[in-house]
Parts: structure tokens; C-alpha cells; sequence
């Protein structure tokens, strides 16, 4: 028996309903952040969050239609965690994110969720890469991303220390096995069903009342021209080298704020509030027209230069 709730669904699997980010769920949302146990997951420096912070992250997310959804138990209608798609340099890779509450963990609601983001990725917005990061001491999650098909394609280093043990970054990668193949003469993508991963039949067509295995022929519309959409910015090549070129120039421009955050006396908690509500406001600018996105870049490559100068020069002076 099925639980009804108030949220608007996005997706559906099994045993999961995937909606819209809601002002309604805010102290599911705080209880997920500010466990520990959760949260040490993904920050070597847990934050806590306050219900403004989590007010503004669901306003933002809303108001850039992000592939953020919150994650409800269908038979209970309760909610166990969030999962999200981020841009990942290029529009045709994302970054796979995932949090469940610690009373469903370890009950394959991970694992079926990150399998109907895979599904939805690759079979709806054509995606060519699924990126994820994962921590070095995460042997769980680590172990349910090689099973679906993820492999570690780089390690940052030292990412910092926890319970007295050296973490380290790993990225992992999912490849499209549709399109990994390209058939020279036409110049169109070949289909590589040797690489096929297998899926479960476990999406579920919000309009159809039904599941389906195919989104790309019987997804909701609303899905679709999203699709579509994201189909026709990714034709402009020029948009995607200035989301690029704003990544890069935005890692120098974070990595001196915080210096100068630091310098002013600034506590490690405040510093990582305010570097990461800037980085989320840098990238937000993805959703704006090309000559915002042009803007940005300059500010940013503008400002990254004049400190480099004057580095160079504080430099010189102090030998």
C-alpha cells in the first residue's frame, strides 16, 4: 500500500517517488546535513546548517530548475535523502551526487536511486559521462559504485584528515555504452552494445501510470523538452568553452578568498559558509545568457591577474 504526499514527482523506481526540492521538507533537509555520521561522508569539515542556509538552497535550486530531487519512501511517503545531477565542465557530463538518511542506508535504496539517475542521464538527457567523487575511506559506497559500473579515473591527494587517517579524493566515471562508439563514414554515434549495463526495469512513466524501460520513447513531456532544451544549448560551442574557462578561473579566485578570509580572522565554519555560498553563486551564472556567463569569466580572470601581479610583485620586493 502506497503513501500519498503533497510533493510534485519528478521520476519514479520501485520503492522510491523523486520530486521537486520543497520549503516543506527544510527539517528533513537540516536533519540530513548536520549528521555527523552523513555529513562526514562528504565534507572533512562538516558545516551546520541553519534553516536560511536551506531556505536559499532550495530557492536557488527551484529557481535554476536543477536536477535536484528529494527522495520519498513510497509505501510510508517519508523522506530518506536527496540526489542530484550538477554541470560538470562540459554539458554532456554531470556530477552524481547522493545522501541518504542513516536509517536508510544499507537497504539498496542507494543503489536504486543512483541506477534511475543513470537511467534518466544517459536515456534522457543523453549524457555521455556520469561523474562522481567519493572519499578514500568510503569503502561502502565505493564498492556500490564499481558494482553499477563506475571506475576511478584520478585520486587528488591528502584531501584532509579524519580519525587520524589521510583522505584522499576519488573520481569516478560511468561511460554511455551507447555512444561510445563512433562510425567514421557518417560522422553519426554507433550504438556499443557490447558495453551494455544492465539496468532494472524500474522507471516508471509519471504520465503512462507505468513502467517503462525506454525514457527516450515514452517519458513525460515535461522531461522531454527539458531534453530537448538542454539539447540545443550544448549545439553552442561557445558556451560550453566559456562554462569551461569560468571553472578554471574560478578555483584560483576561491582559493584567495579563503586566504583572505583567514588572514581577517574569520573562523574555519564562517569561511566555509560564506566560499561556499560565492561558488554557488559563480556557478549559477550557467543558467544565464552568454553574455552574463562572458561577464563573469572577465571579472573573474581580471581580478585572478591583478593578484597575480601584485603577488609577483610582493614577491620581488621581499628578496
Amino acid at each position: 500500500m502506497e503513501k500519498n504526499h503533497p510533493f510534485k514527482i519528478k521520476l519514479q523506481s520501485e520503492n522510491i517517488d523523486f520530486v521537486e526540492v520543497s520549503i516543506d521538507l527544510i527539517p528533513q533537509y537540516l536533519d540530513l546535513s548536520n549528521n555527523l555520521n552523513i555529513s562526514k561522508c562528504h565534507e572533512i569539515e562538516p558545516i551546520r546548517y541553519c534553516y536560511e542556509d536551506k531556505l536559499n538552497w532550495v530557492n536557488r535550486k527551484l529557481s535554476t530548475q536543477a536536477e535536484t530531487f528529494s527522495m520519498i519512501e513510497r509505501k510510508t511517503g517519508k523522506f530518506i535523502g536527496n540526489v542530484e545531477f550538477n554541470l560538470q565542465g562540459s554539458l554532456k557530463c554531470r556530477n552524481l551526487g547522493i545522501s541518504l538518511l542513516e536509517e536508510y542506508q544499507n537497504q539498496h535504496y542507494g543503489t536504486e536511486a543512483i541506477e534511475t539517475m543513470i537511467h534518466y542521464g544517459f536515456q534522457q538527457l543523453h549524457l555521455e559521462e556520469i561523474h562522481l567523487v567519493v572519499f578514500s575511506n568510503n569503502k561502502r559506497a565505493i564498492h556500490c559504485y564499481e558494482k553499477l559500473g563506475f571506475v576511478e579515473y584520478k585520486v587528488w591527494q591528502n584531501v584532509g584528515i579524519q580519525n587520524n587517517e589521510k583522505i584522499d579524493d576519488i573520481y569516478m566515471k560511468l561511460v554511455n555504452p551507447e555512444i561510445t562508439l563512433k562510425d567514421k563514414s557518417s560522422n553519426q554515434c554507433k550504438p556499443n552494445r557490447d558495453l551494455g549495463i544492465k539496468y532494472r526495469n524500474t522507471c516508471y512513466d509519471v504520465n503512462k501510470g507505468e513502467y517503462v524501460m525506454k525514457f527516450t520513447e515514452n517519458f513525460s513531456e515535461e522531461t522531454q523538452s527539458k531534453a530537448k532544451f538542454l539539447e540545443q544549448i550544448d549545439a553552442h560551442e561557445e558556451k560550453e568553452r566559456l562554462i569551461n574557462e569560468l571553472i578554471e578561473q574560478m578555483k584560483p579566485y576561491l582559493a584567495r578568498e579563503e586566504d583572505r578570509h583567514r588572514k581577517d580572522g574569520m573562523s574555519d565554519e564562517e569561511i566555509q559558509r560564506v566560499i561556499k555560498k560565492t561558488e554557488q553563486e559563480i556557478l549559477s551564472t550557467y543558467t544565464k545568457s552568454e553574455e552574463e556567463l562572458q561577464k563573469m569569466v572577465g571579472i573573474l580572470q581580471l581580478y585572478n591577474s591583478t593578484y597575480s601581479a601584485k603577488e609577483e610583485s610582493d614577491e620581488k620586493r621581499s628578496r
